[in-house]
């Protein structure tokens, strides 16, 4: 019966700071494309989704992922429910954000990387751009192979922004109308994921394969920064800086162990992205691009981690 207690209550903890963000950026993207105003800053995405062979309205959501992509994503949907753009083009899109969603992370991560690591921090988090800009081209590039090549035409009527009733009307209506089946799947994808939490099912996981993190071919300062992560990020990140000012790890050596706590930060992560991929996409196309995009950011963090034993 605690069990279930617990689980309702970390259930209502997300929904009550996830949901609301969420309508929000709904809402707020509805009012962007009915006003014409996303397409005046439309030129950003421009390079992504020409290089890709993507529509234009992808370019609209890559564009606002730099601001938010959270609300990228509720756009993709949007256009995906609409008939605007198909599967394959929602998934490539989505995918593509990797990037620009790595890049937003810049005012919450960066000062803390700052604060831990020194100028040593602005490099680390050049990494975790830098890998992030991979990933994107990875799927622009399966974008240019497996879509077909489309004829982009100028536009060159004057896009006016229309800020009135109607606008804010229609906005509202969108956003309930693609609102309520969101928060359905959110709900229903929380209750699930914290009865995983509660009974350990992420615990259970993270433990085994740190446990596998002890046969790599790394120091014990390493590993023991690595598996701090996905307890405490900042307490890896402090606990990184403190090696390296000591001399006691060198600056590859300070990477190679961060980055192999962002692999293994992976798998307890997956319990805050559930709700949320899951929340906006739905079960099935939610759970592949939650899926997709972690496996193939591991699988780049994997191939630096090997780099720096190289090195």
């Amino acid at each position: 019966m605690d069990k279930i207690i617990q689980t309702l209550t970390l259930t209502f903890t997300f929904l009550y700071y996830s949901i609301p963000m969420l309508i929000v950026g709904l809402f707020i993207s509805q009012i962007l494309i009915e006003s014409n105003i996303i397409k005046k800053i439309y030129f950003i995405g421009k390079i992504f989704t020409r290089l890709a062979n993507l529509p234009e309205e992808c370019g609209i959501a890559i564009t606002t992922s730099f601001i938010e992509p959270r609300m990228a994503n509720i756009m993709l949907v949007d256009f995906y429910k609409k008939g605007i753009i198909n599967k394959k083009e929602l998934y490539i899109s989505s995918l593509i954000d990797a990037f620009p969603a790595m890049l937003r992370h810049w005012d919450s991560l960066l000062p803390i990387l700052l604060a831990t690591l020194g100028f040593f921090g602005i490099i680390y988090f050049i990494i975790l751009v830098l890998i992030g800009f991979i990933q994107t081209l990875i799927f622009m590039a399966i974008g240019k192979i497996t879509l077909k090549n489309r004829e982009y035409k100028e536009d060159n009527t004057d896009k006016k922004i229309k800020l009135n009733k109607d606008v804010v009307y229609t906005a509202f209506k969108n956003t309930i109308k693609y609102g309520i089946p969101i928060i359905r799947d959110i709900t229903i994808a929380s209750i699930i994921t914290s009865f995983l939490i509660e009974f350990g099912f992420f615990d259970y996981i993270t433990e085994i394969i740190k446990n596998k993190a002890y046969y790599l071919p790394l120091s014990v300062e390493e590993i023991t920064v690595a598996v701090t992560q996905p307890i405490n990020y900042i307490g890896a990140f402090v606990l990184a800086g403190e090696f390296l000012n000591r001399g006691i790890l060198d600056e590859i050596e300070v990477v190679r162990a961060l980055l192999l706590g962002s692999i293994l930060s992976s798998i307890p992560a997956l319990r805050f992205l559930a709700p949320y991929y899951i929340g906006i996409y739905g079960f099935k196309d939610g759970f592949n691009l939650m899926m997709i995009s972690t496996l193939v950011r591991i699988l780049i963090t994997a191939l630096f981690v090997i780099i720096t034993l190289i090195l």
